[in-house]
């Protein structure tokens, strides 16, 4: 809506509050109301004027915490998989270095 026809809406309204405050209080509705219909989809919800991320036990600073899971197996089984190839190639260098003949 352009500020004219709020104006308008405002006067018809007969309220008590300032245009200004009006307005304000108006258009922080215009956006509870476009951020509920959004709440599922982005995670978000509103909180007396404060939008921030819903706590719901299944995040951790806004990540899945099924993800972070993952993240974490795979970190801890890419190391261990890096420490087994180390020490299956020092073993295999000490055969070797004792199969030769001297």
């Amino acid at each position: 809506m352009t500020k004219n026809k709020k104006y308008k809406q405002y006067k018809s309204g007969g309220g008590t509050l300032p245009f200004k405050e009006w307005l304000r209080q108006d258009l922080d509705n215009e956006v509870k109301q476009e951020l509920a219909q959004y709440k599922n989809v982005s995670g978000y919800c509103a909180a007396a004027n404060n939008y921030q991320p819903c706590i719901t036990g299944n995040t951790v600073l806004g990540v899945n915490k099924y993800l972070i899971y993952a993240g974490v197996i795979v970190a801890v089984g890419a190391i261990v998989y890096g420490v087994y190839q180390k020490r299956k190639n020092r073993t295999v260098t000490a055969i070797k270095a004792s199969l030769k003949p001297q």
